[in-house]
Parts: structure tokens; sequence; C-alpha cells
């Protein structure tokens, strides 16, 4: 009977949340504002925030993986044989993910933020997020495939790359913002998390 009134009460603040959601939405100031400010609840918007969750979980699997298996080199020796080498997949994958990660900071300077009232200012914007995520959004970016060079501190270089993993602390934030907008239940969410996170444990378990 509890757990009947519980879901009961778990749908209701969802249908609240929601409701909530679209009003925001049709308050949203679109004509108020400059063109290049961008409204976090665009379809389009919807769908960046799912593709950088999935650059997030490739960053997961792949990034330790690097570390424990793939020798760190400087990019003048990623094809030190004149053409397409073992290394060449990997890294031009890992830049298609930079460059991608490097679009959504620019998206993050632009993007209106609800705060009781629509924060569209574009100062007040980059104020935001200089605040919050850029350092761990920068960090994550850094390529260290251009400035390492041969010596003795290739290794505590390597280190640095564990900053990208830097970028799993936004999956939360992500999930909540797209489980506003899908219709599964709490309880589904919360299974579908810690198989998740058990996966990604196993993963980086074997790669330590």
């Amino acid at each position: 009977m509890k757990d009947l009134m519980s879901d009961e009460l778990t749908a209701a603040v969802r249908m609240d949340k929601q409701v909530e959601l679209r009003d925001h939405e049709n308050e949203f100031p679109r004509k108020a504002i400059s063109p290049l400010i961008v409204s976090p609840l665009a379809h389009w918007r919807r769908n960046w925030d799912i593709a950088m969750l999935l650059c997030i979980g490739y960053v997961m699997i792949v990034t330790p993986f690097e570390l424990a298996f793939v020798e760190l080199r400087p990019l003048r020796r990623q094809y030190a044989n004149d053409g397409p080498n073992k290394r060449t997949g990997l890294f031009l994958a890992n830049s298609t993910i930079g460059l991608l990660f490097m679009t959504d900071m620019y998206l993050n300077f632009v993007t209106a933020v609800y705060d009781g009232i629509w924060v569209t200012n574009h100062r007040d914007l980059a104020v935001r997020y200089l605040k919050s995520w850029f350092p761990i959004d920068f960090l994550s970016i850094v390529p260290m495939e251009c400035i390492v060079e041969e010596g003795s501190f290739v290794r505590l270089i390597r280190l640095f790359r564990l900053a990208k993993l830097l970028k799993v602390l936004k999956s939360p934030r992500l999930i909540a913002r797209m489980t506003k907008h899908i219709d599964v239940s709490t309880k589904m969410q919360t299974v579908f998390k810690y198989c998740a996170m058990l996966l990604v444990l196993i993963h980086w378990s074997a790669c330590a």
C-alpha cells in the first residue's frame, strides 16, 4: 500500500514538474532577446544533451583503456610512417569527441538559464558558466598528444589525461535534464543508473 502511494506521489510530482516546464517554455522570451541566445527547452538542444551524454559514455570507456594500454606519443609520431597506422582511428575518434565538447562549451556560454526568471544576458551567462563547469570542461579537452614531448615528464603528463574523466561529473546533470522530458518511472531510472555504474566500475577495475 505504501509503495503504491509512493508511486502515485512520484507520478504526481513528475506531472507537476512537466506542467511547470511547459509553462516556462511558453514564457521563454524568445522575441525579446538576442537571436544568439539558445533556449534550453528547444528540441534540438535536448537532442544535443543526449549526444553529450553518449560522448561522456565514450570517455568513461575509452580513457581508462588508453591509460592502461596505449602509449602516449607526441602528435608528430602519430603518423611516423607517413600514413594511417593502428593509432589513427583512436586519434581521430578522440579528436572528434574533443570538437564536440568544444562546441558544447560554446553552447553553454549562450544557453539561457531559468533561475526563478530567465537569465538571457550574455555577460551573466558567461559569468555563471566560468564559475561552474568551465574549468572541468576546459581540462577535459586539452589535447595531450599535441603538447607532450619526449622526456622524463611523459609519465606525469599521462596522469593529466585523467582530467577527461571529470566530464563524468556532468552526467547526473544531463540525465536529470533529460528525465524531465522522458516518461520513465523513478524505479526504472534507479535500476538503469546502478547497472551502468556497475558496468563502468568493472571496466575501470579491469583497466587498473
